[in-house]
């Protein structure tokens, strides 16, 4: 159940990164339509800007951002 849990959190990390960065939209308007506090975004973001230092996940996330 664990893994499940850190997919889901994964998924809307990477969400509210895209909304951000691609979208345009601002860590408030983020937290606002996610229920969440600005501050969550910005880790969230945070978290995403770590994980693209990793080769394939940067490659996943460049094709995301170009399909939005």
């Amino acid at each position: 159940m664990q893994r499940g849990v850190l997919a889901h959190s994964q998924a809307r990390q990477i969400a509210m990164y895209l909304a951000h960065v691609a979208c345009g939209l601002t860590m408030t308007q983020i937290g606002q339509l996610y229920c969440r506090d600005r501050t969550t975004v910005a880790h969230a973001c945070h978290v995403i800007e770590d994980l693209r230092d990793e080769r394939q996940f940067d490659f996943i996330m460049t094709l995301l951002e170009r399909g939005i």
